[in-house]
């Protein structure tokens, strides 16, 4: 007999990530008048309803339990993680030499962290911090082309698990 799978963002909350957001899968039908823009998908907090429709919820007061995120992958929601407790450096670059240089220089200074990549080169570190702080945006131009780069911290979230928008395309 072979023991069941248990999925990923239901280890995550097994592992002490707690702090979850269900997120809109990059295919989501959104629930008529809906105001989440079809951008979003795959990105914003979002839950899925009996009817099979995806509104979005309160996710900044929701502490979901385990039967929650038992749900959301049910419902093959990506997964988020507030970024209150666990900031997160969102470097917005697809210039590879750029958006390495810039995750050398934040391990530099504020050491390891791993690392998620949705549309490389872009890619996200994530830290811990003691004490909650707002977000911080640094937008630059390089040669012509806009880049950012966001830490992410009180009242933002940040995907840690699913399907990127783009390779739905």
């Amino acid at each position: 007999m072979s023991t069941p799978t248990v999925p990923p963002a239901v280890q995550l909350f097994d592992n002490g990530l707690t702090d979850l957001v269900s997120i809109l899968p990059p295919n989501a039908p959104l629930q008529n008048g809906s105001r989440i823009p079809h951008q979003s998908l795959g990105k914003a907090p979002g839950r899925r309803l009996e009817s099979g429709v995806w509104v979005g919820y309160d996710w900044r007061r929701n502490t979901p339990t385990r039967a929650e995120v038992v749900g959301w992958a049910s419902w093959n929601a990506n997964i988020g993680l507030r970024t209150t407790r666990y900031p997160a450096i969102d470097v917005d670059c697809l210039d590879e030499e750029l958006a390495r240089t810039i995750e050398n220089e934040a391990r530099r200074f504020l050491g390891d962290a791993p690392v998620r990549t949705g549309l490389a080169p872009k890619r996200l570190l994530l830290y811990s911090a003691a004490v909650p702080f707002k977000k911080v945006t640094l937008t630059f131009t390089r040669d012509g082309v806009k880049h950012a780069v966001e830490v992410l911290g009180d009242g933002q979230q940040c995907v840690v698990y699913g399907i990127h928008p783009k390779s739905m395309r």
